[in-house]
This record gives C-alpha cells, sequence and structure tokens, in this order.
C-alpha cells in the first residue's frame, strides 16, 4: 500500500496532498523559528527561544500538535513514495542545518548574528523548498539559494497580512 492508495478526498479535507502524502503543516514547525529570527532586532530576547529550537520528525511534530488528522497525516508519509520523502528528508535536513548554523552563531549574542532579516530571508527559501515537495506547482523542490531566498517587501507584507 502507498499514499496514492488512501482516500484522496479524506487526505484533501485533512489538508494533506493527496498526490505526495504530505501535509504542509509540518512547515509550522520552521516558520516558527524563522518568524523567531525575523523578531529579533526588535525583540533580542526571542534568541533564548531559537536558541531552544530543536529538531522534530514528521511524526513527532504531529503527534505534538493539535493537527485534527495527526494519525492520517502520519499514515500518509510513512506510506510516502520513497522519492518523494527522500527529497522532502533532504529539504527539511537543509532547513535544520541552517537552523542550527544560525543557532552556534546565536550562542555568541544576537549581535554575532548580523542582520537577522538576512538569515530569516534564507530560512524562509529553504521552507519554501520542502512546501515544493509537499504540493509541487511546477517549480517542483529545487533547492533555494541565499539569492533567490530572499523575501520581497511586498511578499513580506502579503505573509504579515496572514497573521494580522
Amino acid at each position: 500500500m502507498d499514499a496514492k492508495q488512501l482516500d484522496k478526498a479524506e487526505l484533501a479535507a485533512a489538508n494533506i496532498n493527496p498526490e505526495t502524502g504530505l501535509a504542509t503543516d509540518y512547515l509550522n514547525h520552521f516558520n516558527e523559528v524563522a518568524m523567531l529570527i525575523d523578531m529579533l532586532e526588535s525583540m533580542p530576547d526571542m534568541a533564548e527561544e531559537i536558541l531552544e529550537w530543536q529538531p522534530l520528525s514528521y511524526p513527532e511534530h504531529f503527534n505534538n500538535t493539535g493537527f485534527r488528522a495527526k494519525d492520517l497525516a502520519i499514515k500518509a508519509y510513512e506510506l510516502c513514495d520513497k522519492d518523494v520523502k527522500k527529497r522532502f528528508d533532504e529539504a527539511c535536513q537543509a532547513v535544520e542545518i541552517s537552523i542550527g548554523e544560525i543557532q552556534v552563531i546565536l550562542q555568541s549574542g544576537v549581535e554575532a548574528l548580523g542582520d537577522p532579516t538576512y538569515w530569516s530571508k534564507q530560512l524562509y527559501g529553504l521552507i519554501a523548498a520542502v512546501g515544493g515537495v509537499v504540493n509541487p506547482n511546477g517549480l517542483g523542490d529545487h533547492a533555494v539559494g541565499i539569492e533567490e531566498a530572499a523575501v520581497s517587501g511586498e511578499d513580506q507584507s502579503a505573509i504579515d497580512a496572514l497573521f494580522d
């Protein structure tokens, strides 16, 4: 059995991509730390929370959240196509490595990080690459370099509006 044999309507209703078997809810685990990094300039005390951040596996994330269809999300992930899962796991690992690098720098103090938005933009680009594996959109799941990761002011305004 693979994820494509699960009920597509049930997966879609649960916000799980019926084709990949993956849910974008997992991206919240990364988006939270990226937003904290964004806030560092005006709220340097967020450094402590960033330093406390730890990677969570896909199943761990869903077991620790209030996601209503967590069992289905975990099952779909476990049944996910092995190539999709490999690309997903590699993209997630790139985000985790980047966050780890930021944490190492941040141990020397907020000022050691320089411009926090430089780092958060890099993270948002890497997170977008993970999203490209979850929900392929024609761009695929190509790796996003620092230059490509920059979020324009217009794009950031749209993202900020979602949280207002």
